[in-house]
């Protein structure tokens, strides 16, 4: 009888885990500089863990024309990061993400704002499409990075790609210092604009704002900071 019990009840606290109800994370996504609300963008609510070897959940949603969203979540601690579709900067990469707890109960209000920022582009020159022949034969070896004191290394993705130009981009802080660093991956020479070697440091820059037309598909795009590098040859 008491071995019944004792698995009854152990059914029942699987069933109660199993059937707690999401909750919710809502709030309204604006711009800092203008208090504007941010329109489609995504909100990513990250989980975190008591241990590094735990693996977060994550829940997202995105945000609808005044800048609201609602995500449901099971109880736990967030953070939560944004990927704007304008030049805003995510704040779980550039600066300090707002932290929510969801418990039991009502919904949890987590509204924020997002810096802006400023686009940059590490520009490759390739007129002898040297990049496609590495790519060919080893692994894609080439990558950009940028480094500041201000914030962990970013590796920068691939944003253009006609085979002579290759452009890797994000959206970058504003008017910090900053340095590109360009891994060549030991098969391609890659030089400054001027012909130069590349400095063991990098590269340095600060992104600017810049104006511009709001002309969809531009090239090169007329908002953005660039820094130029030419592949020259294969080592």
């Amino acid at each position: 009888m008491t071995r019944q019990i004792t698995m009854q009840a152990t059914l029942l606290g699987i069933l109660l885990c199993a059937c707690t109800p999401a909750q919710k994370l809502t709030g309204v996504l604006t711009a800092a500089d203008t208090g504007a609300p941010i329109a489609g963008a995504s909100i990513l609510a990250v989980q975190q863990t008591s241990s590094r070897t735990q693996r977060p959940m994550m829940y997202s949603g995105p945000t609808d024309t005044g800048g609201n969203f609602v995500i449901q979540v099971s109880p736990g601690s967030y953070k939560l990061c944004a990927h704007a579709p304008t030049l805003y900067l995510d704040p779980c990469q550039w600066g300090s993400p707002t932290a929510a707890a969801a418990g039991a109960g009502a919904s949890v209000s987590a509204s924020f704002r997002l810096t802006q920022g400023g686009r940059f582009i590490v520009r490759i020159h390739d007129p002898k499409r040297l990049l496609r022949q590495q790519e060919t034969t080893y692994q894609p070896t080439v990558s950009v990075s940028i480094i500041s004191a201000t914030a962990k290394p970013f590796c920068l993705p691939i944003v253009y790609d006609d085979g002579n130009i290759r452009d890797y981009g994000a959206t970058v802080p504003l008017n910090i210092p900053m340095n590109a660093l360009v891994f060549d991956g030991g098969h391609v020479t890659i030089v400054d604009a001027q012909g130069a070697a590349l400095a063991p440091g990098g590269v340095p820059f600060q992104a600017a704002a810049i104006v511009a037309p709001a002309i969809k598909q531009f090239f090169p795009p007329p908002d953005a900071t660039f820094v130029h590098v030419q592949a020259t040859g294969f080592r």
